[in-house]
Protein backbone atom coordinates (compact mmCIF):
# COMPACT_ATOMS: atom_id res chain seq x y z
CA UNK A 1 0.00 0.00 0.00
CA UNK A 2 1.45 3.28 -1.06
CA UNK A 3 1.26 6.02 1.55
CA UNK A 4 0.12 9.39 0.33
CA UNK A 5 1.71 12.52 1.71
CA UNK A 6 -0.83 15.08 2.91
CA UNK A 7 -0.16 18.46 1.40
CA UNK A 8 -0.85 21.37 3.69
CA UNK A 9 -0.71 24.72 1.94
CA UNK A 10 1.42 27.39 3.47
CA UNK A 11 -0.64 30.15 5.16
CA UNK A 12 -0.74 33.38 3.32
CA UNK A 13 1.20 35.91 5.35
CA UNK A 14 -0.91 38.79 6.61
CA UNK A 15 0.79 42.16 6.44
CA UNK A 16 1.43 43.62 9.88
CA UNK A 17 -0.23 46.84 8.80
CA UNK A 18 -3.52 44.95 8.27
CA UNK A 19 -3.32 43.35 11.73
CA UNK A 20 -2.60 46.69 13.33
CA UNK A 21 -5.48 48.27 11.46
CA UNK A 22 -7.88 45.54 12.61
CA UNK A 23 -6.76 45.91 16.25
CA UNK A 24 -7.19 49.67 15.99
CA UNK A 25 -10.73 49.22 14.65
CA UNK A 26 -11.59 46.85 17.50
CA UNK A 27 -10.14 49.24 20.09
CA UNK A 28 -12.06 52.16 18.59
CA UNK A 29 -15.26 50.12 18.65
CA UNK A 30 -14.78 49.31 22.33
CA UNK A 31 -14.13 52.96 23.11
CA UNK A 32 -17.26 54.09 21.28
CA UNK A 33 -19.41 51.51 23.07
CA UNK A 34 -17.91 52.46 26.44
CA UNK A 35 -18.52 56.16 25.74
CA UNK A 36 -22.12 55.51 24.74
CA UNK A 37 -22.67 53.47 27.89
CA UNK A 38 -21.24 56.27 30.04
CA UNK A 39 -23.38 58.87 28.27
CA UNK A 40 -26.49 56.75 28.80
CA UNK A 41 -25.75 56.41 32.51
CA UNK A 42 -25.12 60.17 32.82
CA UNK A 43 -28.34 60.96 30.96
CA UNK A 44 -30.28 58.61 33.21
CA UNK A 45 -28.72 60.15 36.33
CA UNK A 46 -29.58 63.65 35.05
CA UNK A 47 -33.14 62.54 34.23
CA UNK A 48 -33.53 61.10 37.74
CA UNK A 49 -32.18 64.33 39.26
CA UNK A 50 -34.59 66.42 37.19
CA UNK A 51 -37.65 65.06 38.95
CA UNK A 52 -40.20 67.36 40.51
CA UNK A 53 -38.83 66.36 43.94
CA UNK A 54 -36.20 69.06 43.52
CA UNK A 55 -38.82 71.81 43.83
CA UNK A 56 -41.30 71.81 46.71
CA UNK A 57 -44.43 73.95 46.73
CA UNK A 58 -45.64 74.00 50.33
CA UNK A 59 -49.07 74.89 51.64
CA UNK A 60 -50.09 76.51 54.93
CA UNK A 61 -50.51 72.98 56.29
CA UNK A 62 -47.06 71.54 55.60
CA UNK A 63 -44.57 74.40 55.14
CA UNK A 64 -42.93 73.83 58.55
CA UNK A 65 -41.52 70.39 57.85
CA UNK A 66 -37.71 70.05 57.96
CA UNK A 67 -35.66 70.52 54.80
CA UNK A 68 -34.75 66.98 53.83
CA UNK A 69 -33.05 65.39 50.84
CA UNK A 70 -33.95 61.71 51.00
CA UNK A 71 -31.07 60.82 48.67
CA UNK A 72 -28.48 62.49 50.94
CA UNK A 73 -29.72 62.26 54.50
CA UNK A 74 -26.12 62.39 55.70
CA UNK A 75 -25.92 66.08 54.70
CA UNK A 76 -27.40 68.84 56.83
CA UNK A 77 -29.36 71.51 54.96
CA UNK A 78 -27.70 74.84 54.20
CA UNK A 79 -30.28 77.26 52.84
CA UNK A 80 -29.89 80.23 50.51
CA UNK A 81 -32.55 82.87 51.11
CA UNK A 82 -34.01 85.09 48.41
CA UNK A 83 -36.76 85.51 45.81
CA UNK A 84 -35.15 83.38 43.07
CA UNK A 85 -37.69 84.46 40.47
CA UNK A 86 -34.90 84.34 37.92
CA UNK A 87 -32.25 81.64 38.22
CA UNK A 88 -28.94 83.21 37.23
CA UNK A 89 -25.28 82.96 38.17
CA UNK A 90 -25.74 85.05 41.29
CA UNK A 91 -28.21 82.49 42.63
CA UNK A 92 -25.96 79.65 41.56
CA UNK A 93 -23.13 81.31 43.51
CA UNK A 94 -25.26 81.14 46.65
CA UNK A 95 -25.78 77.40 46.13
CA UNK A 96 -22.06 76.89 45.53
CA UNK A 97 -21.33 78.65 48.83
CA UNK A 98 -23.87 76.42 50.58
CA UNK A 99 -22.07 73.35 49.25
CA UNK A 100 -18.71 74.76 50.37
CA UNK A 101 -20.12 74.97 53.89
CA UNK A 102 -20.41 71.19 53.77
CA UNK A 103 -24.18 70.87 53.54
CA UNK A 104 -26.98 70.09 51.12
CA UNK A 105 -27.79 73.29 49.19
CA UNK A 106 -31.35 74.54 49.43
CA UNK A 107 -33.00 77.65 48.01
CA UNK A 108 -35.95 79.02 49.96
CA UNK A 109 -38.31 81.62 48.59
CA UNK A 110 -41.89 82.76 49.11
CA UNK A 111 -45.02 81.97 47.14
CA UNK A 112 -47.97 84.33 46.88
CA UNK A 113 -45.91 87.42 47.72
CA UNK A 114 -47.17 89.40 44.73
CA UNK A 115 -50.81 88.78 45.56
CA UNK A 116 -50.37 89.77 49.21
CA UNK A 117 -48.41 92.95 48.41
CA UNK A 118 -50.62 93.95 45.49
CA UNK A 119 -48.04 93.59 42.73
CA UNK A 120 -49.15 93.38 39.12
CA UNK A 121 -49.71 89.80 38.03
CA UNK A 122 -47.15 88.32 35.58
CA UNK A 123 -45.64 85.03 34.58
CA UNK A 124 -42.45 83.90 36.34
CA UNK A 125 -39.13 84.64 34.68
CA UNK A 126 -38.26 80.95 34.84
CA UNK A 127 -41.04 78.45 34.20
CA UNK A 128 -41.68 75.94 36.99
CA UNK A 129 -41.10 73.10 34.54
CA UNK A 130 -37.57 74.40 33.83
CA UNK A 131 -36.42 74.74 37.42
CA UNK A 132 -35.58 71.07 38.13
CA UNK A 133 -33.41 70.93 35.00
CA UNK A 134 -31.56 74.12 35.94
CA UNK A 135 -30.98 72.89 39.50
CA UNK A 136 -29.66 69.58 38.19
CA UNK A 137 -27.31 71.51 35.91
CA UNK A 138 -25.80 73.27 38.96
CA UNK A 139 -24.87 70.00 40.69
CA UNK A 140 -21.36 69.78 39.26
CA UNK A 141 -20.49 73.27 40.50
CA UNK A 142 -21.96 72.36 43.91
CA UNK A 143 -19.60 69.45 44.61
CA UNK A 144 -22.03 66.99 43.04
CA UNK A 145 -24.91 68.05 45.32
CA UNK A 146 -28.01 68.99 43.35
CA UNK A 147 -29.66 72.03 44.96
CA UNK A 148 -33.28 71.79 46.05
CA UNK A 149 -35.83 74.60 46.25
CA UNK A 150 -38.75 75.14 48.59
CA UNK A 151 -41.56 77.67 48.21
CA UNK A 152 -43.10 78.75 51.52
CA UNK A 153 -46.40 80.68 51.59
CA UNK A 154 -45.58 84.34 52.19
CA UNK A 155 -48.59 84.73 54.47
CA UNK A 156 -47.08 82.18 56.89
CA UNK A 157 -43.96 84.26 57.52
CA UNK A 158 -44.72 87.88 56.63
CA UNK A 159 -45.56 88.97 60.20
CA UNK A 160 -42.63 87.26 61.93
CA UNK A 161 -40.02 89.38 63.66
CA UNK A 162 -36.37 88.77 62.75
CA UNK A 163 -35.96 86.71 65.94
CA UNK A 164 -39.02 84.58 65.15
CA UNK A 165 -37.90 84.04 61.56
CA UNK A 166 -34.49 82.74 62.62
CA UNK A 167 -36.19 80.47 65.15
CA UNK A 168 -38.19 78.95 62.29
CA UNK A 169 -34.97 78.27 60.38
CA UNK A 170 -33.49 76.53 63.42
CA UNK A 171 -36.45 74.70 64.92
CA UNK A 172 -38.70 73.94 61.94
CA UNK A 173 -36.38 73.72 58.94
CA UNK A 174 -33.45 72.51 61.09
CA UNK A 175 -30.82 74.20 58.95
CA UNK A 176 -27.14 74.02 59.75
CA UNK A 177 -26.22 77.08 57.71
CA UNK A 178 -27.62 80.06 55.84
CA UNK A 179 -26.31 81.92 52.78
CA UNK A 180 -27.51 85.41 51.83
CA UNK A 181 -26.41 88.37 49.76
CA UNK A 182 -24.98 91.37 51.56
CA UNK A 183 -28.15 93.43 50.94
CA UNK A 184 -30.53 90.77 52.33
CA UNK A 185 -33.44 92.00 54.47
CA UNK A 186 -35.84 89.85 56.47
CA UNK A 187 -38.50 89.96 59.17
CA UNK A 188 -41.62 92.09 59.42
CA UNK A 189 -41.25 95.29 57.38
CA UNK A 190 -37.69 94.17 56.48
CA UNK A 191 -36.52 95.02 59.99
CA UNK A 192 -33.48 92.73 59.88
CA UNK A 193 -30.37 92.87 57.72
CA UNK A 194 -27.58 90.41 56.97
CA UNK A 195 -25.56 91.42 60.02
CA UNK A 196 -28.51 90.91 62.38
CA UNK A 197 -29.18 87.53 60.73
CA UNK A 198 -25.62 86.52 61.51
CA UNK A 199 -25.97 87.55 65.16
CA UNK A 200 -29.32 85.80 65.69
CA UNK A 201 -28.28 82.65 63.87
CA UNK A 202 -25.18 82.36 66.03
CA UNK A 203 -27.45 82.04 69.07
CA UNK A 204 -28.96 78.91 67.49
CA UNK A 205 -25.64 77.42 66.38
CA UNK A 206 -26.29 78.23 62.72
CA UNK A 207 -23.44 79.34 60.46
CA UNK A 208 -24.12 82.30 58.14
CA UNK A 209 -22.23 83.20 54.98
CA UNK A 210 -22.76 86.67 53.52
CA UNK A 211 -21.81 86.87 49.85
CA UNK A 212 -20.90 89.90 47.79
CA UNK A 213 -23.39 91.03 45.19
CA UNK A 214 -22.83 90.09 41.59
CA UNK A 215 -23.65 93.25 39.65
CA UNK A 216 -23.51 94.15 35.99
CA UNK A 217 -20.84 96.81 36.37
CA UNK A 218 -23.31 99.65 35.88
CA UNK A 219 -22.31 102.76 37.89
CA UNK A 220 -24.80 103.62 40.58
CA UNK A 221 -26.62 100.27 40.39
CA UNK A 222 -26.54 98.01 43.43
CA UNK A 223 -27.59 94.40 43.60
CA UNK A 224 -28.05 91.60 41.13
CA UNK A 225 -29.44 92.88 37.83
CA UNK A 226 -31.75 90.22 36.55
CA UNK A 227 -32.21 89.55 32.84
CA UNK A 228 -29.04 91.43 32.04
CA UNK A 229 -26.33 90.77 29.48
CA UNK A 230 -23.78 90.27 32.26
CA UNK A 231 -25.82 87.59 34.04
CA UNK A 232 -27.55 85.77 31.22
CA UNK A 233 -25.51 86.63 28.14
CA UNK A 234 -28.71 87.38 26.22
CA UNK A 235 -32.21 88.59 26.92
CA UNK A 236 -34.05 91.77 27.78
CA UNK A 237 -33.76 93.86 30.88
CA UNK A 238 -36.55 94.43 33.35
CA UNK A 239 -37.87 97.42 31.39
CA UNK A 240 -38.07 95.40 28.17
CA UNK A 241 -35.11 97.15 26.49
CA UNK A 242 -32.64 94.41 25.69
CA UNK A 243 -28.88 94.65 25.26
CA UNK A 244 -27.23 93.66 22.02
CA UNK A 245 -27.65 90.02 21.12
CA UNK A 246 -30.54 87.63 20.48
CA UNK A 247 -33.37 87.75 22.96
CA UNK A 248 -34.47 84.61 24.75
CA UNK A 249 -38.12 83.52 24.53
CA UNK A 250 -40.30 85.37 27.07
CA UNK A 251 -40.44 83.77 30.54
CA UNK A 252 -37.88 81.07 29.58
CA UNK A 253 -34.63 82.28 31.12
CA UNK A 254 -31.84 79.86 31.88
CA UNK A 255 -28.76 80.37 34.03
CA UNK A 256 -25.27 80.04 32.61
Amino acid sequence: MTSRKLHIPEPTPVPWSSVAAQLARQRTGHQIRAKRSTQQRCCQTRADACSDDLVEHCSLDNWQRPLLNLARQDLQPVVALGKFDAMHKGHRALCIQAARMGGQPWMMSFSGMGEVLGWASRLPLVADSDRPHILAGWAQACAGRTPHQRYVPFTALRNLSPEEFVAVLAEDFRVAGVVVGENYRFGYKAAGDAKLLQELAHQHGISVAITELMGAGVPGRVGILIQSQALFGTGENAEGRGPAGPALPPHRFHAL
